[in-house]
Formats: C-alpha cells, structure tokens, sequence
C-alpha cells in the first residue's frame, strides 16, 4: 500500500464521517481489507439503511470487525458478495445477524462458504447465519457457494423456509440438482402452510447453472405451477439438463 493509498483512505473516512445522514454507503471494488477497521467509525452511523462492499477481498480474519461496523438497529440491506471469507469468517460475526432488527436484504454469494466436495464437511456457521434473519429476510442471493444437495437437504432448507416473507431467492450457479431445489420448494410449501395457511410469497427464484438434470426440470415446473402461484419469474439458464450437457 503506497503513501498515496493511505491518504485516499484517510480523506475516504474523513468524508464518509462528515455525511451525517448518509443512508447508503456502497464500495465496490476498493481493496478496503487492509483498511476496515479505519472504516468502523465511519460505517456504523443511526441512519444507514444499505451497505455494500462487494469484491474487496475480504478475509476471515478481518471479520470480527462486522461485529462493530454493521448498523444492527437500521440497516436493510446488506451486501458482502464476491468476497473471500468462508465459513472461517461467517464463524467470527454469525452471532451477530440475530441483533439485526429490519435486514431484508442479504447477499453474501461467492464466499466460499460450502466445502469443495458437496459432503464432506457441515455448513453450520452458513446454517445459523440463515437462521438469525430468517423472520426479516425478504430477498437471499447465496450464489456460487459450493451449496450441493447434502449442504441444502440437511442444513439450508429449514432456515430458507422459515423465511415467510422471502420473495426473491437466489441460489444459482451452486451444485445443487433437482433434489435439492424441489425438497427446498417442498419444505418451503409445508413450512408456510403449516404457520400460515397461506401459499409461499415467493415471486423470483433463480437457479441458473445449477445442475438439475431432465428429472429436476420435470418436477420443478409443476411444483412451481401448482403451489407458488405469486411466483413471476423462473431462471433456469445454463443448467445440465442431461447427463451429457
């Protein structure tokens, strides 16, 4: 990090803290890693209501700074996708998503969150982080995850559909298959069922480059037909729909 850099920074939080009602603060991109914990001040303000920090190559170890810097009390949407803390990281800040108040907005895709191999490990700081914002959450991108069917059936589905007022849900480019997203949709229709006798407000789901197969398609479409009725849009681009695809 050069001289330069360091001022950049310096003037950043400098201005950052001098916006007092500054509600939406997005730095896409910026190499802010090395410099997070400068930012805390500045981040954690009464007003925000989004934070996105995408692409900045954020760590495990520089986590626990989340639990200082996230505006618990307001923030409504939160985007940390595209970086590379794992399940490592989630472990140091999870126990804090259970003091967000009005999170409805949560994308932490590409994380690195799942094992490489679908199966070999549990994806429990994944699985608790999903369950501390699952009555809140009305959109959830966990994209390019590593999430196969064993990290969905046993430890994503239950926290996924318990989220009543989930609209928008996200989970492409994972290797998941038909097993996996038809038993998510079938637990999701029992789940609500069950607490509110209402159908799935579920209105976009999108499952682009997942690994569905000829079998998976032929189950999802009357599923979502028949039972997500206020569903109006179904991406399902880019899947192995045979064995050779």
């Amino acid at each position: 990090m050069t001289n330069s850099d360091e001022q950049a920074f310096e003037h950043l939080n400098s201005y950052i803290k001098r916006l007092e009602n500054l509600e939406s603060i997005e730095l896409k991109g910026m190499g802010i890693v090395e410099h997070i914990g400068e930012l805390v001040q500045a981040i954690n303000r009464p007003k925000l209501h989004t934070l996105k920090l995408p692409l900045n190559g954020i760590e495990a170890e520089y986590c626990l700074y989340f639990t200082h810097m996230l505006p618990f009390e307001t923030l409504v949407h939160l985007d940390l996708s595209n970086n590379w803390f794992g399940d490592a990281g989630l472990s140091l800040f999870k126990h804090s998503f259970k003091n967000f108040k009005c999170l409805k907005v949560l994308n932490i895709s590409n994380n690195k969150l799942c094992p490489v191999e679908p199966g070999l490990g549990d994806v429990r700081e994944f699985r608790d982080t999903l369950e501390a914002v699952a009555h809140s959450l009305e959109e959830l991108s966990i994209c390019e995850n590593r999430i196969g069917d064993p990290e969905m059936v046993d430890f994503l589905m239950e926290p996924i559909a318990r989220m009543a007022n989930l609209r928008n849900l996200n989970i492409s480019r994972n290797l998941v298959s038909g097993i996996g997203i038809v038993g998510l949709l079938e637990r999701i229709i029992t789940v609500q069922m069950e607490s509110t006798s209402m159908p799935p407000k579920l209105q976009k789901l999108n499952v682009t480059g997942c690994w569905l197969k000829d079998q998976g398609l032929a189950e999802l479409l009357p599923k979502v037909a028949s039972e997500f009725t206020s569903m109006d849009s179904l991406i399902v681009s880019a899947n192995r729909l045979t064995e050779n695809s």
